[in-house]
């Protein structure tokens, strides 16, 4: 019969050629020999970790920390647990790994990447609230939802863009509430970190027009048609703009534009339509 020695130096150099399952079996002969063996367990771990069987890897990892607990188990423990999605409980093992030894760096990087994890599930779990009461209509109580999200992924590299267009979903339930200030800073926002963007742009516009700056309206549009002059949304909207200053002849020039691009749109017609109204041109509004 193998001793215990044996078999687990075997175990280690079947699990390097990937032969897991017999690694296993390996460390089930040298724990049945010894079953308070520290490397058998942590190998036994390690291999179940390797093909999948977090749960099982888990329960190895457990038994050692019971008989003799270290800084690298607890963090190969934080390791699986992550993998699981279990990112408190794996927070928990690299900091008793820590408090073990303050120079394990795997330690001390795995909890780094593991903070940022956390963020990102409770970020999603914000934001999917958010999306549920803004669906609803439930604006007001949407909102510290939006923000307490923008919060965390605003912790986390590379969510720019995801937090700009946070911001301005957060500026659409403003908008519902009929708060226009806040939901021009929450658009502001977005558009500092997408300046190019036209949705951000046109919705930009919307607002200082709600909040009686139509000159700034004005401007903020034609700049969104600098960027897509293909737009016949933009183009509509700059008429209405032009429409509310009363001047009609521009107005009418933009909605042409808008059906040039898309002429059965019954909104474009309709909105030259009452442009030519304003300007005594009945028979040709009426058509």
């Amino acid at each position: 019969m193998e001793d215990n020695t044996n078999l687990i130096l075997k175990g280690i150099e079947l699990s390097s050629q990937g032969k897991y399952e017999e690694a296993i079996q390996c460390y089930d002969q040298a724990l049945a020999i010894n079953p308070d063996d520290k490397e058998g367990w942590n190998g036994k771990g390690d291999a179940l970790d390797d093909i999948g069987k977090h749960e099982e890897a888990i329960i190895c990892y457990d038994y050692v920390l019971r008989i003799h607990p270290d800084d690298s188990t607890w963090t190969m423990k934080g390791i699986v647990l992550n993998k699981i999605n279990r990112h408190q409980e794996a927070s928990i093992c690299f900091d008793k790994a820590l408090a073990m030894n303050p120079q394990n760096t795997i330690a001390l990087n795995r909890k780094k990447s593991n903070h940022m994890l956390m963020g990102v599930d409770s970020a999603e779990i914000n934001f999917n609230k958010a999306q549920e009461l803004f669906r609803a209509k439930k604006y007001e109580e949407a909102i510290p939802y939006y923000e307490e999200a923008i919060k965390q992924w605003s912790l986390i590299t590379d969510t720019q863009d995801l937090i700009a267009s946070m911001n301005s979903i957060l500026s659409s339930c403003y908008y519902g509430i009929k708060k226009y200030k806040k939901a021009l800073t929450c658009v502001d926002i977005a558009l500092s970190i997408c300046p190019i963007n036209v949705d951000y742009l046109r919705k930009k516009s919307m607002l200082l027009s709600k909040l009686e700056k139509p000159e700034e309206a004005l401007e903020t549009i034609t700049e969104a048609l600098k960027i897509d002059p293909d737009n016949p949304n933009l183009w509509n909207s700059k008429g209405c703009y032009l429409f509310d200053s009363s001047k009609y002849e521009e107005a009418i020039i933009c909605y042409d534009k808008s059906l040039e691009k898309d002429p059965d749109k019954s909104m474009y017609l309709s909105n030259k339509g009452e442009c030519l109204d304003k300007l005594s041109k009945y028979s040709e509004s009426i058509s």
